[in-house]
């Protein structure tokens, strides 16, 4: 995965955006916890 993914909740809401346009969700889910998917707006 990219270098987004240290910490989503101290990500900026552009990189935000970013990180949801170029990931598949089931990408994120598998390497975020429920806080970072929550910041992105992905909680379950």
């Amino acid at each position: 995965m990219c270098h987004c993914f240290e910490d989503a909740t101290e990500l900026s809401a552009e990189e935000r955006e970013d990180v949801v346009e170029s990931h598949s969700r089931e990408e994120l889910e598998a390497e975020l916890d429920d806080d970072e998917l929550a910041a992105l707006g992905l909680a379950a």
